[in-house]
């Protein structure tokens, strides 16, 4: 973010702050903006910093958005926001920066470039080239930038929503009193009722943090992290579908479902959750449907690579499936005993009770075991 001293439009909420504070703020105006030096002696809670003096004391925040002049799309600072960006030097992350390995470089350089978690390479460095988006571990800086760990928490970490290495997927309105002051400024009627009020990529987010109120007014909700192997389901879904995680990039989890094969589920997708075991039980089971010619249709349950008839809760071995199998179209022309007229052909089978099974049917089962 490009900093003008002199043409920026912001509001500092001081209110929580001391009276010596309120005056640094003054301070800026009158050292940067010619504000007359008898502003140097206030210290309202709520100082709206013009271009030119005008307008700038006001009571709080509600005030000054209710009060028709007000602009209500110029951001609003906390003091220590204010300190940070307008009176401390700006900090610029470098194109070619690196640092320490610690813990929690490691697990951000797995997480953005999608490695196993290895190893802390206690005397080496992490190094990025943001020009290319490549990375490397080396000994020693060469020709790259080495940032603190503070620069890498606050530049790197937050700009890349994995504050806690976890991702963001909307935000919740946590000071009630500006709900109104918030619908004005994002331009809607209401928030949602789900369990963020907004989503991250959403428009809504765009307009308050352009005011300067996203981070002073709202929490970050951030998504359940899910990892390779794990079984989620999608709240939201009317069919309440489980997919397997086979693979995860950037944005997505690669997912794998029996009956929909691979689908790519967005990671700030708010309504993923773990499955839970019955539900990864179901997911796992595959209905086949049976023919005979005495009872019709019945069926066998294929649970996790294991044929199963349920009436009778009784487990269908797979070398006895392959027995059944084999036995359809056998031809029986015994060598050793009497000559036989003709070849005698099995063309249909019975299996337990049910007569004239199919052996398709058989075969379909037989494919899905383990």
């Amino acid at each position: 973010m490009k900093i003008d001293k002199k043409n920026d439009e912001f509001i500092v909420d001081c209110t929580n702050n001391s009276k010596e504070e309120r005056q640094q703020v003054y301070k800026f105006l009158v050292d940067n903006r010619n504000y007359e030096k008898s502003y140097l002696e206030d210290y309202f809670p709520v100082i709206v910093c013009n271009k030119k003096q005008d307008y700038s004391n006001w009571g709080g925040l509600e005030n000054y958005y209710n009060w028709v002049g007000s602009k209500k799309d110029i951001p609003v600072y906390t003091f220590e926001e204010f300190e940070e960006m307008y009176l401390k030097e700006e900090f610029i992350l470098p194109v070619k920066w690196c640092i320490k390995d610690c813990k929690k470089v490691t697990e951000y350089g797995a997480k953005r470039f999608h490695h196993k978690m290895d190893n802390i390479w206690e005397d080496a460095y992490l190094c990025i080239d943001e020009s290319s988006g490549k990375y490397n571990y080396l000994k020693k800086k060469y020709n790259y930038t080495e940032i603190t760990f503070e620069q890498f928490k606050k530049y790197v970490l937050k700009n890349n929503n994995m504050e806690n290495n976890k991702q963001i997927i909307g935000y919740k309105l946590i000071k009630e009193e500006y709900r109104e002051a918030a619908y004005k400024i994002a331009n809607v009627s209401c928030f949602g009722i789900d369990m963020v009020d907004f989503e991250e990529n959403s428009y809504i987010k765009e307009n308050l943090k352009e005011a300067g109120v996203l981070d002073l007014w709202f929490e970050k909700v951030y998504g359940e992290e899910f990892k390779i192997g794990d079984w989620i389901i999608s709240t939201n879904d009317i069919k309440s579908i489980v997919f397997k995680i086979e693979s995860i990039n950037e944005e997505y989890y690669k997912c794998e479902n029996d009956n929909f094969g691979i689908v790519a589920l967005r990671k700030d997708k708010k309504d993923l959750r773990l499955a839970t075991t019955e539900e990864i039980a179901k997911a796992q089971k595959t209905i086949v449907k049976m023919y005979s010619s005495n009872k019709g249709e019945f069926e066998i349950e294929v649970i996790d690579g294991k044929a199963y008839y349920s009436p009778e809760n009784k487990h269908l071995p797979k070398e006895w499936i392959k027995v059944i199998i084999n036995s359809f179209g056998k031809i029986i022309n015994p060598k050793d005993e009497i000559n036989f007229p003709y070849n005698i052909k099995i063309s249909s089978l019975n299996v337990g009770c049910f007569e004239n099974c199919k052996p398709a049917d058989w075969e379909n089962v037989y494919k899905l075991l383990k």
